[in-house]
């Protein structure tokens, strides 16, 4: 072994541990404090941050109202063309006619339902038969017929819809897509004369 050759000291780094637990004891405390501290800024800083951030407005969606016409007959005071608004209550606007006459079927129409442009709304008097189509059997005024969903049977129930005419109407809507109302019918060769005929026994929804 050299002369010049030193040897590590023994427990130096064991001192050293020592000595920094002995420190962290004493300042326990102080670095729970300064814990503490640095926690409360850290929660005031995002409570301001919060408080100047812009306030979130939440606009509601309003649904257009348009303007529509309805073609009430029947049994009304006065029976006509009325202005009403779309998704307006079938009862409001047989109100608008003069309501209903004594002689009015109350159960025959749903006075609940909304509403559309270009509706014929019909009120059946009490004992009143409906028109019979090609089958022998007649669309109620309570469920009219469908034009996007009706079956062919359906619609040859309709006055002056035969099976040619039924089966164009439903190659139309297959080809072209829904009708958007009675007289879109014109689209699958429908006569004029057929669509007013059925105008208040069917419907496009």
């Amino acid at each position: 072994m050299l002369d010049g050759e030193q040897q590590p000291l023994k427990g130096t780094g064991t001192d050293e541990a020592a000595g920094s637990l002995q420190w962290l004891e004493r300042h326990r405390l102080s670095i729970v404090l300064l814990l503490v501290v640095l926690a409360a800024i850290a929660l005031g800083l995002y409570a301001l941050q919060l408080r100047n951030a812009a306030p979130i407005s939440i606009t509601p969606v309003q649904t257009e109202l348009r303007d529509i016409k309805v073609y009430i007959t029947g049994a009304v005071a006065q029976p006509g063309v009325y202005a009403a608004k779309s998704g307006e209550r079938v009862g409001d606007v047989v109100a608008r006619a003069g309501g209903l006459t004594a002689e009015a079927d109350p159960v025959a129409i749903n006075l609940a339902r909304r509403t559309r442009d270009e509706m014929h709304i019909h009120v059946p008097a009490k004992g009143d038969t409906a028109v019979l189509g090609a089958s022998g059997t007649a669309p109620s005024p309570l469920r009219p017929i469908n034009l996007n969903t009706a079956t062919q049977k359906e619609l040859e129930a309709l006055p002056g819809i035969g099976e040619v005419t039924a089966r164009r109407i439903i190659a139309s809507r297959e080809a072209d897509g829904p009708f958007a109302n009675v007289d879109d019918l014109r689209r699958a060769g429908v006569r004029e004369s057929v669509i007013e005929q059925i105008r208040s026994l069917v419907v496009a929804e």
